[in-house]
Parts: C-alpha cells; structure tokens; sequence
C-alpha cells in the first residue's frame, strides 16, 4: 500500500480516536483489501496502547507539544500517533502475535473442573468416584455404560476427554449438554469455548468467549475476562 494511503489511514485513525472520521479513508477502507489488513493492524496497536496505558503518556506529550508548536498541532498529533504505532507494531504486536496462539490460550485456561457434591445422583456416583481419582479413561468407559446419561454425566465425560486431548470426543457431550439441559450450561459453555480453541475452531471459540464476557451473571465470566480483549482480536486474525 502506498505511504500516503498509509498515512491516510493513521490519520483517519486519529480521527477516530477523537469521535470523527474521513469519509475518504472510509471509502479506501470499503474498497481495497490491503487498506482493511492495515486498518486491523493499527486497530491492534491501539488497543495494546490501551491494555499498556500508554495512551496517557501520548496524551501527556501532545498536551506539552500544542501549546509550543499550534501551527502544526494537526500534523504533531498524527506523527504522535504514527510514531507510537510504528513501535508497538515493531515490538509489541510482533511479539503478541508470535506468543498468541489458540493452543496457548487454551493452556493458559484450561483448569480442570473441581466436582461439587450438591449436584450428585445414586445414577452418576461410579462417575463422580473415578472422576475424583481423576481416572480420566475410567471415567469415559462409566459414561459409556450408563442406560441413561444425566446433564452431570455428560459433562464430566466431556471433562474427562479434555484431559485426555480428545476434543473430538469432548465437543458433541457439551453441545448436548447447552442445546438439551438447564444445568450445567455455564459450565458447558466455558469448556466448549476452549474445546474449539485447541482444536483451531477461533471462528467458533470467539464468538462464544465474547457472549461469556459480556454476561457479568456467568459462571464463568471472570475466567472469560482473563483473555484479553488484543489477545481475542488477535486469534480472530490468524
């Protein structure tokens, strides 16, 4: 993409940062792909200025600048912002996109559920014991012979496969578990979102880590809060 198309788009981004927009950069930005790859990138960097708070201290340097230099306030602001992007697309983004990975996330969340006893049934006690021994096989071979599988059964199965890395087994008991029960969805939730990140669905596992973020009366809402918003919109780019 040319320069002045680049600094176009820094400047709209300026724009933007400030309630405003260029309708030309718009109108690039609706019509030429590499302008939108561009356009996520400085998006990127400003939310790790954000996570890093360092707009403040860009803030506190165009706040010492205008008063000295008011002819090229416009033009002090734009290099501000360029100059700041261009070091944290150097450093930061690199780094973020090298160490962000959907297994990395997965890994980094994935705690294993701690088994309550308030949700028990004579149906589901072999499961729950070798649950608790943490017999992650056993666990699967119980479920299997149950005649009738409860919400509880499921989940811990699916539990179990996890920790055996057998996503393909792990997914389908907690789409049953959020599409056929009342219990144990927040639960399913959570765990179906990090099901997909290791098996590379983002496209899924994003959408779902959002609807829990967004839900302060989820169970799983703080574990959900933990990722963070750059490292989501990173893994929606790769």
């Amino acid at each position: 993409m040319s320069a002045d198309n680049t600094t176009l788009l820094i400047d709209h981004l300026d724009h933007t940062l400030q309630g405003g927009s260029l309708p030309e950069a718009t109108a690039l930005l609706n019509t030429d792909p590499q302008a939108q790859e561009t356009w996520q990138y400085l998006n990127i960097a400003v939310d790790a200025i954000q996570h890093e708070a360092l707009h403040q201290q860009v803030a506190a340097v165009r706040k010492e600048m205008q008063p000295k230099r008011p002819i090229i306030r416009r033009l002090g602001s734009v290099i501000g912002v360029a100059a700041v992007l261009a070091g944290l697309l150097g450093l930061f983004v690199f780094y973020k996109f090298i160490t962000v990975t959907p297994e990395s996330v997965y890994e980094n969340q994935f705690v294993a559920y701690e088994l309550r006893t308030t949700r028990s049934n004579a149906e589901t006690d072999a499961l729950r014991v070798a649950y608790q021994q943490q017999d992650w096989q056993q666990v699967l071979n119980t479920y299997h012979l149950l005649p009738v599988k409860s919400g509880e059964a499921h989940f811990l199965a699916a539990i179990a496969a996890m920790q055996l890395k057998k996503f393909d087994l792990a997914i389908p008991k907690l789409e049953i578990i959020r599409s056929d029960y009342n219990y144990f969805v927040d639960e399913a939730d959570y765990y179906l979102a990090l099901a997909w990140l290791a098996t590379g669905e983002t496209h899924r596992a994003i959408p779902l880590l959002e609807t829990i973020r967004s839900d302060k009366n989820h169970t799983y809402y703080e574990k959900a809060r933990a990722i963070s918003a750059l490292d989501l919109r990173i893994l929606s780019l790769k």
